[in-house]
């Protein structure tokens, strides 16, 4: 990493301009005081943007407009980067939890609220440092392009004209509007207003809330001003949730032979499974009845207890009459097919056990289950991702 060296005193834009042009990879830091805005730029193009001020709470409301419905793996990972909102977005595509369409809408909708945070602001100090961003290797950047940019630009110039024009400045937009009650206005419409306009909303926020554009809830907040009936509240960031831990399902092997248990273990273990086995019935069958795994390979033909007497008592326990029970065994006749089902078992796997085979079966058994990880084999049926890009 090399030292941070400052920039010429410039515009902004032009320092945007200069790092396009070089086809410079790092981070741009915009000071004035205490206050620093950073920007982070790979091969010339803007990758992503921070601000401080409202840091987490501008990322929940992007996954709010964009990703409805994003899954609780795109909140922090716990061994976050500096720029952990990247990270998180990096990995949901390579995951194909999300689009690159809508990962590229997040960048664009943060970008503009960080630089219109910029507008107006003075005497600031740039420096720029070579750095590069920890991610996965996408097969399309995950940046915004130069036309892109040159979009993002123009929005926050016209963005912040109309707001200057109306009296507004930039920084309000992080501030939250709040209605007087005892206003002269009344009706529906005013009072689903004094609903949305509470002080507890950013204007950031409102966007989201009332499903609008800027340009409406800008002339909204002109109006209420005009009208002497609108205050402004300052909040603070809302805290960052962690990713939730996933639960990685259990597999249990109940058979004598140490070949086969070994066999099993690292098929299951290299899959990602935890697993546990059992060489005799007698230790089993208690363990398994007091922590039930969520699958269990059990062998045919054992000493002391086979696996029909086995499955037959542990099927006499409620809480494991749905749990998938796989009979093994170097067999493979009509006969034992039919008694393993009348006795409840789940299927049938011949010895001596596959590898794919294995892991068809714990697809087909696992994936039924709602609480349960299958991040090692589902990975394997993803679909490819959609490199179109919109914004919303």
């Amino acid at each position: 990493m090399s030292p941070v060296r400052p920039f010429k005193k410039q515009r902004l834009v032009e320092a945007i301009a200069r790092i396009y042009q070089a086809q410079k990879t790092g981070k741009l830091s915009v000071s004035r005081g205490r206050r620093c805005w950073d920007l982070y730029f790979e091969s010339g193009r803007l990758a992503y943007a921070i601000d401080p001020v409202h840091r987490v709470r501008r990322w929940y409301r992007a996954l709010e407009r964009y990703c409805p419905d994003a899954p609780e793996t795109l909140f922090a990972p716990s061994d976050r980067e500096e720029v952990w909102e990247y990270q998180c977005l990096q990995e949901a595509i390579v995951g194909d939890r999300i689009t690159i369409s809508q990962a590229k809408s997040i960048l664009y909708a943060n970008a503009r609220e960080v630089l219109f945070s910029l507008q107006g602001v003075t005497d600031t100090t740039y420096r720029w440092q070579d750095r590069t961003l920890d991610r996965p290797t996408l097969f399309v950047p995950l940046s915004l392009s130069a036309l892109e940019l040159k979009q993002l630009l123009r929005d926050v110039r016209a963005l912040s004209q109309q707001w200057y024009s109306l009296g507004l400045r930039p920084p309000d937009a992080n501030r939250a509007p709040r209605l007087a009650r005892d206003g002269h206005a009344s009706g529906s419409a005013f009072l689903n207003l004094l609903e949305a306009f509470d002080g507890r909303h950013t204007v950031w926020d409102l966007l989201v809330r009332l499903d609008s554009s800027m340009s409406v809830v800008t002339r909204l907040l002109h109006h209420f001003l005009e009208q002497n009936i609108l205050s402004w509240k300052t909040l603070k960031d809302v805290p960052l949730r962690e990713k939730s831990p996933v639960r990685v399902p259990k597999i249990a092997c109940l058979d004598d032979s140490l070949t086969v248990r070994n066999s099993l273990e690292s098929i299951v273990s290299k899959a990602g499974y935890r697993f546990q086995g059992f060489q005799d019935a007698v230790e089993a069958v208690p363990a398994i009845i007091e922590q039930p795994p969520d699958l269990l390979f059990l062998d045919l033909v054992m000493p002391v207890a086979n696996g029909y007497e086995v499955c037959t008592q542990l099927r006499r326990v409620s809480a494991l009459e749905s749990m998938p029970i796989v009979i093994l065994t170097s067999k493979d006749g009509v006969v034992d097919r039919l008694r393993a089902r009348w006795v409840g078992a789940s299927d049938f796997l011949t010895k001596p056990v596959c590898k794919t085979t294995v892991l068809k079966i714990l697809f087909e058994y696992l994936s039924e289950s709602n609480d349960v990880a299958l991040n090692p084999i589902s990975s394997q049926f993803t679909s490819p991702l959609n490199s179109q890009f919109e914004f919303a």
